[in-house]
């Protein structure tokens, strides 16, 4: 099978897209984001586009060209490194993000990101 470039291609439009938004987003005063909902779901749809196209790339690309099953996104990480599908370098950067989760919250002295470690990681 062959790597589906316009899937490819799709995946990165969407980083350089949900990017750029979040950047729009984020060079407005804190005050400004934490008062407008569409603000703060503008960031949080950007993020989960992004993280999804980032996975869905690493994914794509050793399932077609070495016809590699996945059952979990966790696993496209370890493929990812076997395959040599991007430097190593880049892949344990994703993973160490991988490794816990972010939560934007909102405080009376403005917004806040907090990151919980998960407790297990799936596959």
């Amino acid at each position: 099978m062959h790597v589906n470039q316009e899937r490819i291609e799709k995946y990165l439009n969407d980083i350089v897209t949900e990017t750029k938004d979040l950047h729009s987003v984020l060079e407005q005063k804190e005050e400004l984001i934490l008062q407008d909902q569409n603000f703060l779901r503008s960031i949080n749809y950007s993020t989960i586009v992004i993280s999804e196209a980032i996975v869905s790339t690493i994914q794509h690309i050793p399932a077609k060209k070495h016809n590699v099953v996945f059952r979990a996104y966790a696993e496209a990480f370890g493929k990812a490194k076997k395959f040599q599908i991007v430097p190593k370098y880049l892949i344990e950067w994703l993973e160490s993000l991988a490794d816990f989760e972010i939560c934007f919250c909102i405080t009376t002295g403005g917004l806040m990101m907090s990151c919980f470690w998960k407790t297990s990681v799936p596959g």
